[in-house]
């Protein structure tokens, strides 16, 4: 017999109270990283290695080299920061840059930043069960399991942002291989049809 994991329905007071205990949190953070980067700013504005490292990526990201590629890329496909990779991978290519090492770098910064989405999800799923009913847990659950590979496939050969569905994916558990296939397979045909494009 396999193993099934049951999900309690929730009272509207353990909602409330986890949203505001939630949001609490995230003002914590993001009050200690205000002030991490107001007393350290100062003194890393005053070392050298932060003006070189300011400007190796400067460089890169401006200049769109393929490292500069692979920067855009793992960034643009975390969960909060929707970029569009395609836009730097076909400037990329019109200013020079080799195709398969623009290509190996696009696909290296993509699968780290997918794979960091499916694990915020996979982290996190009780915490957004919490707000969600249980209902609509299972009825997306069935769509993910009946479509999850093609919507992936689709959403990653088109220039969609794919981010939000990987962490989708991550808390519905849904199986690791096949989403990563999926992303690959489906960046991969992407990325040529932008290169038969230039």
């Amino acid at each position: 017999m396999g193993k099934y994991e049951f999900v309690a329905e929730v009272s509207n007071r353990q909602k409330v109270r986890v949203f505001f205990v939630s949001l609490m949190i995230l003002t914590v953070l993001f009050a200690i990283f205000l002030v991490f980067a107001t007393f350290l700013k100062e003194g890393i504005q005053q070392s050298l290695s932060y003006q070189t490292v300011k400007g190796f990526f400067e460089k890169d990201i401006k200049k769109i080299t393929p490292l500069g590629i692979f920067y855009l890329s793992f960034f643009g496909n975390l969960l909060l920061i929707p970029l569009p990779t395609e836009i730097p991978f076909f400037i990329g290519l019109t200013k020079g840059n080799p195709f398969l090492l623009s290509l190996f770098l696009a696909v290296a910064g993509l699968i780290p930043s997918q794979a960091i989405n499916y694990l915020i999800g996979t982290k996190f799923h009780k915490l957004i069960f919490t707000f969600i009913s249980t209902k609509k847990i299972y009825k997306a659950k069935r769509w993910v399991d009946n479509y999850g590979s093609y919507a992936l496939f689709g959403f990653n050969l088109l220039p969609l942002p794919s981010n939000e569905l990987v962490f989708a994916l991550g808390i519905a558990k849904y199986n690791a291989t096949r989403l990563f296939v999926s992303v690959l397979f489906g960046s991969i045909i992407k990325f040529l049809a932008i290169w038969g494009f230039v």
